[in-house]
């Protein structure tokens, strides 16, 4: 039930934004696309730098997904949002691994403890369940990873993995309404909830091991 509340929450952000397209012409796609194309690459870099700076602060990737998807469309915006959001990851787990080691684990020894037992065994693929969750403490994950033992050739990976569906699903409602698309907007929004399904099943399943 943890995960109802947040996913309702970012259905109707979804349809808000559909519904300011296709009924109040309240965004100019085509103007947007136009500024986009004619901005130099140092106003790229300066957005993609702070897409990494926003997600390394814990704050949701699925925006910037939404923002690159609009931006630039469906391939292009997963392909960005998606590197932001991993370098965003690195830059926080380095930033633990070298200079907030002490603190982290002593405000946080528990969630490290925890994090270095789930990857004693199957590390891979239980990073990558960790990540697909569409909701929880990006950034505390992301510190106490730095402080576990865990391998950061590892670690990025699974966590490249695990981000994708939901990068996938936001930039796809941003590519939808940019394209003033009612499809790809309503399978942006199936995707969601299915991906909410399999997270919390996922969750579910990797509990009932753990119980075992």
């Amino acid at each position: 039930m943890r995960f109802l509340f947040p996913a309702l929450v970012l259905l109707l952000l979804i349809l808000l934004l559909a519904f300011a397209v296709f009924s109040e012409n309240v965004i100019d796609p085509d103007a947007i696309a136009i500024r986009v194309s004619e901005a130099s690459v140092m106003l790229k870099i300066v957005f993609f730098s702070g897409a990494v700076l926003f997600t390394a602060a814990g704050l949701p990737r699925q925006l910037v997904a939404f923002v690159c998807g609009y931006v630039f469309g469906l391939v292009p915006g997963v392909l960005i949002s998606l590197c932001s959001a991993v370098l965003g990851c690195m830059l926080a787990f380095y930033l633990a691994r070298k200079l907030l080691r002490n603190y982290i684990a002593e405000r946080h020894a528990r969630t490290v403890e925890v994090l270095d037992r789930l990857v004693r065994h199957d590390a891979f693929l239980k990073i990558i369940v960790l990540r697909i969750q569409p909701l929880g403490t990006n950034l505390l994950t992301n510190l106490c990873a730095g402080v576990s033992s865990i391998r950061p050739a590892l670690f990025f990976p699974s966590t490249a993995i695990g981000y994708l569906p939901q990068m996938l699903v936001f930039a796809l409602a941003g590519d939808g309404v940019r394209l003033a698309d009612q499809s790809k907007i309503l399978i942006s929004a199936a995707l969601m909830v299915l991906s909410f399904v399999l997270a919390y099943y996922l969750w579910l399943r990797h509990k009932k091991r753990a119980a075992s």
